[in-house]
């Protein structure tokens, strides 16, 4: 009886996401599919594994990672077939979907795995408000001649914020910029208690690239203030002050990856 219950379960979560279509629908199935394999299979299987590693794809591979593994689930508990997970090709055909293998093979999951290649050529710049700081960075990045990705410069397509900026997310390094653009302190405090800190979406985007890339391929320049705060959570992030050889300190950081990057450019 509790395994019909579990095959029902199933079974509803994957028809609810094979029904939808827009991003907040996805990404609400997704969680609630996710929890349910967590609940009735385990962190430990397989299964959980490759359907938890959709968080990091687009929506649309999102919605054919959960299909494929919810499929192959509810074979196995039907006893119909043993399916290894992530194969799912279970009428993929029918939803005119590509094989699942496919995605992994083209776009393997880095936030998980991380990057292994050594080779740099596109790096993701995130900034404030202090343009000096932006256009320095990227002036560095051309001399060695690599690429800069600054998101405000690329075409929108039609996306929205965060599809834009997971489109384009997709580098071999990233550098952090925080500049003293806030000003907060905790509440109940005075204002002669505050400190300057980074915009709450650079923080957001460190972390992000620190879970994508890795810490080793993620470096922070902080402008200098006397009151500047500094993310405590991050500390094993490289932080350099942008002053004097900060040029030359970044680039020593990007050798440990890609040894053929030309120092002599700069």
């Amino acid at each position: 009886m509790q395994e019909n219950i579990a095959i029902r379960i199933f079974k509803a979560t994957k028809d609810k996401m094979y029904g939808s279509e827009y991003p907040v629908d996805i990404v609400k199935y997704y969680n609630d599919a996710v929890k349910l394999v967590e609940d009735y299979i385990g962190k430990e299987d397989d299964h959980y594994t490759n359907i938890s590693k959709g968080s990091f794809y687009s929506y649309e591979t999102q919605r054919e990672i959960v299909l494929a593994e919810l499929e192959s689930i509810i074979m196995e508990l039907e006893d119909k077939q043993s399916k290894k997970p992530i194969t799912g090709q279970i009428n993929a055909s029918e939803r005119k979907a590509a094989p699942l293998d496919a995605y992994f093979l083209a776009t393997p999951t880095r936030v998980i795995c991380g990057n292994n290649s050594k080779e740099i050529k596109k790096v993701f710049i995130v900034h404030g408000h202090d343009g000096e700081m932006k256009q320095e960075a990227a002036n560095v990045l051309l001399r060695l001649k690599l690429v800069p990705v600054i998101l405000h410069e690329q075409p929108d397509e039609g996306k929205t914020i965060i599809e834009k900026f997971e489109t384009h997310s997709d580098v071999d390094f990233a550098i952090i910029l925080l500049s003293p653009d806030d000003f907060a302190y905790p509440k109940g405090a005075s204002p002669s208690e505050g400190m300057h800190r980074a915009r709450q979406n650079v923080i957001m985007e460190l972390g992000y690239f620190i879970a994508k890339l890795g810490r080793n391929r993620v470096v922070a320049l902080y402008r200098q203030n006397d009151n500047f705060e500094i993310p405590s959570d991050y500390l094993g992030v490289l932080y350099k002050p942008y002053v004097g050889d900060w040029k030359y300190k970044l680039v020593d950081e990007m050798k440990k990856i890609d040894p053929t990057i030309d120092k002599n450019l700069l």
